[in-house]
């Protein structure tokens, strides 16, 4: 996704979902007291999205030379990850019992969602194991496609939280996770440069934290994984910057193991 058309795309449809989740969350504080779950389980999404946006904007005006593969594809996982906050219409409906979005369109937007999010995060865990074999563009078009043929083909849900209890998408989605977590560990072990661990342990992070808030509904584990996405968030965006600063890009992605 190194287009400038894609790139500015992407920028303004992050700006777009970010001010859509901010304002159900407003809607829900100004209807008063009995909507404070409501916002209380809200308030992780718009921080996520918020954060997710502020990340696309340090990426695109600051780092937008940087060629890493992990970046061609940040962008676009940004994105989805903020998609997934469309849940925050769920809570809206559950609490007030007014849909503003029909439940079967919020299911779908959020399975897909949380889907591609999983993919990318996969595709970011491969491209440390063998680079030279990932184009960015074809591995986005065919997450994109894989995902509206499984949703295609797989069982239709009704409700957001119906994900969970389905079988076939409840393990495609641990399966996906646990791909994403296990070549982020063994692209820890095959390269033990300092750059590259901090970097790695930073998108584990950020894969662990959003697994938690698409995938829990409590506040506890909400705000934990709120508090991994957005520390991890941080320190790759402080660790990025300082690689750029102190290595050439080659440095960067050729880094030997110490």
């Amino acid at each position: 996704m190194n287009s400038k058309a894609a790139r500015y795309a992407l920028l303004i449809a992050q700006i777009l979902i970010s001010l859509v989740i901010f304002s159900i969350l407003v809607l829900g504080i100004s209807e008063g007291e009995t909507m404070r779950p409501m916002v209380t389980r809200s308030i992780p999404c718009s921080v996520q999205t918020t954060a997710n946006l502020l990340f696309s904007v340090i990426l695109f005006f600051g780092l937008r030379k940087t060629g890493m593969v992990e970046l061609s594809i940040a962008p676009f996982l940004l994105l989805s990850t903020s998609l997934e906050n469309i849940r925050i219409f769920s809570y809206y409906a559950e609490y007030s019992h007014a849909e503003l979005i029909s439940s079967d369109v919020l299911a779908a937007l959020f399975l897909f969602s949380l889907l591609l999010s999983l993919v990318m995060f996969c595709g970011l865990s491969f491209t440390f194991l063998s680079r030279s074999l990932i184009s960015v563009n074809h591995y986005i078009l065919a997450g994109i496609v894989g995902v509206v043929l499984v949703m295609a083909f797989g069982p239709r849900i009704s409700d957001a939280a119906d994900i969970r209890h389905i079988a076939v998408y409840r393990m495609l989605i641990i399966i996906l996770f646990s791909t994403a977590v296990v070549s982020f560990a063994a692209g820890i072990l095959t390269n033990l440069h300092t750059y590259n661990i901090g970097k790695q342990v930073a998108l584990l992070g950020l894969t662990v934290g959003d697994f938690m808030l698409s995938m829990f509904s409590s506040a506890a584990p909400l705000y934990i994984g709120l508090v991994i996405f957005t520390a991890c968030e941080i320190f790759l965006t402080v660790m990025i910057r300082r690689g750029n600063r102190s290595m050439g890009m080659s440095e960067i992605i050729a880094s030997e193991p110490i």
